[in-house]
């Protein structure tokens, strides 16, 4: 609490003591910058632990991505290996 807040708390009729009580309250309510900077280096780590776990997340649905593509490419091919085959089956009985 400042100086000037002191005295004029003073003019208007508080106590020293009321004075000095509710300077003490309001310094053991305040942060300090010591307060923020510690504040500031959690979040600094919490963010960091975050970019961490989104960057490994990411890279594993690249790759889970990249698994289904490979899987979705061979039934393809699947598909169209049968489908030729009963064409052909179908044609070849046709043909006769």
């Amino acid at each position: 609490m400042s100086a000037s807040a002191i005295l004029k708390l003073q003019a208007v009729g508080f106590s020293v003591e009321q004075v000095t009580a509710l300077a003490e309250l309001i310094d053991s309510q305040a942060s300090s910058k010591v307060d923020l900077m510690e504040v500031k280096a959690e979040l600094k780590a919490d963010i960091a632990v975050l970019k961490a776990d989104f960057a490994a997340s990411k890279a594993e649905l690249k790759a889970d991505i990249t698994t289904s593509r490979i899987d979705m490419i061979k039934w393809i091919i699947g598909l169209l290996l049968a489908q030729t085959g009963l064409l052909l089956g179908g044609l070849k009985l046709f043909m006769r």
